[in-house]
């Protein structure tokens, strides 16, 4: 009896991981692991949130997730509460450092009321490459360098880089470990 119960336990792990997404590693450092991409399209989306000016290399995300989580109940019509997105949007590439905006959000269904010190971005509908990065957010850097260094111009497809959506499976900007999926659209 206790061989069948083992046979079934280990039958059940086999059927489970050929259910899982089966995606395969591109790359992969010390640190992080770069799952390669998947072609979807998407509706247009509307994302409410806070946000501030940064820059590559500045480490004031945390802060920002930490101010728009005692806020977040402000947000309404969240379309799916569990889930936290970045939005990057207006690029400015300076020496060495990339300038940018950056929204700590939630993606919503129907924008009418903006709390104040809030912002509204509406995304068009279209095709993105999903990109998921496995490994300490402090690395995130990796990826997006292999994505427009390396996929891209292999790829076959255009990018115009006018924003750049990150959804968090667990908000974790320091050391630890992360899973981030990052949204680049695609022509």
């Amino acid at each position: 009896m206790k061989i069948s119960k083992v046979l079934y336990c280990i039958l059940m792990i086999i059927i489970l991981a050929g259910c899982a997404e089966n995606r395969a590693v591109l790359t992969t450092s010390d640190d992080v692991k770069i799952l390669k991409p998947r072609i979807i399209s998407m509706e247009t989306m509307y994302f409410m949130g806070l946000g501030m000016r940064t820059s590559t290399g500045e480490e004031l995300l945390d802060v920002l997730w930490d101010d728009f989580k005692k806020r977040e109940k402000e947000v309404e019509s969240v379309k799916d509460p569990e889930k936290n997105w970045g939005l990057s949007f207006d690029f400015d590439q300076q020496a060495d450092v990339m300038e940018f905006s950056y929204i700590a959000c939630k993606q919503v269904l129907n924008p009418e009321t903006v709390p104040q010190g809030m912002h509204l971005r509406e995304l068009p509908a279209g095709k993105y490459a999903v990109f998921t990065h496995i490994g300490p957010y402090k690395s995130i850097g990796e990826t997006y360098d292999y994505i427009y260094n390396n996929w891209i111009k292999r790829s076959g497809y255009d990018v115009e880089l006018k924003y750049e959506l990150e959804l968090y499976h667990k908000l974790k900007f320091g050391k630890s470990k992360t899973h981030v999926d990052i949204y680049i659209p695609i022509k």
